[in-house]
């Protein structure tokens, strides 16, 4: 359904990204540079590897995402929240000391927020059934992980951590942890 008039510009309908069903909204205010958007799909693990987001065993089923924000012809604006709930999903080891079974409540949400350098990954958190994480992930070109930070860590209900990772020029991942508990 698209409406135009003077003043905006309005796109709610189905379609399909990279194979995917969704829904989406847009909307664009005359002389705004930037645009609200809404997007929301069921991804499985068919649609995850067409988008490029291979967990590979570590998460298998059906992942409610929602991603909402302001974008415009300059994509280094682009403003995106995203909510992906992954309770109807398997979990076993994305993170260490994280499995979940399906069904288990579990929910990720992240700013995602483009730079020059690489993609990064602000306000990062990851709630499940006793578990808690919260910070930032900042990735390379092809995906692999750059740095991370989280002062908030704990995938188990007594964990008490926090954890830094930075890639270091000789290509080494390197994870210092402040653990006070760790199950």
């Amino acid at each position: 359904h698209i409406e135009a008039d003077s003043t905006q510009f309005d796109v709610k309908g189905d379609a399909r990204i990279n194979g995917t069903p969704a829904t989406l909204e847009f909307q664009q205010n005359a002389g705004d540079p930037l645009a609200d958007l809404r997007v929301q799909a069921v991804l499985d693990d068919a649609a995850r590897r067409r988008l490029g987001i291979n967990f590979g065993s570590t998460v298998s089923g059906n992942i409610p995402v929602t991603m909402v924000g302001r974008i415009g012809a300059d994509d280094s604006k682009d403003q995106l929240n995203i909510d992906a709930d992954f309770t109807a999903a398997k979990i076993d080891e994305l993170l260490p000391g994280w499995t979940k079974p399906p069904g288990k409540p579990a929910r990720v949400t992240f700013s995602l927020v483009k730079t020059p350098k690489s993609p990064r990954f602000d306000n990062l958190t990851l709630e499940s059934q006793g578990g808690l994480a919260k910070g930032s992930i900042e990735i390379d070109p092809r995906g692999d992980l750059l740095s991370a930070n989280f002062p908030v860590f704990a995938l188990s209900g007594g964990d008490q951590v926090s954890l830094r990772a930075e890639r270091g020029s000789d290509g080494a991942l390197r994870v210092p942890m402040s653990v006070e508990g760790y199950d």
